[in-house]
């Protein structure tokens, strides 16, 4: 989850750059590894856990669900198959 939202964040900057009106080339980074490096190099480690704490309220709440859910699931199939009835509610 990390990497993939560090990665979001480098095509955000990249994205949002300036770039010359000339030559149609980007003005701060030539990459995503260079905006990597020039990120940690001016705003230090720290700049790579902005908005992790958002992520983390968002994704928390909805992986949580799943992983009850597909427990529920998984729970009911089993009863399913060993023959019980097929209702969902435990009597």
């Amino acid at each position: 989850m990390c990497v993939r939202v560090r990665g979001a964040q480098i095509t955000a900057r990249l994205m949002n750059q300036p770039v010359d009106a000339t030559t149609g080339r980007s003005l701060l980074y030539r990459g995503p590894l260079d905006c990597a490096v020039k990120s940690v190099r001016q705003e230090g480690v720290r700049c790579l856990t902005k908005g992790l704490s958002a992520n983390a309220a968002r994704m928390g709440p909805y992986t949580v669900l799943v992983l009850l859910f597909n427990e529920q699931f998984k729970s009911w199939c089993a009863a399913r198959d060993a023959g019980h009835s097929g209702s969902l509610v435990k009597p």
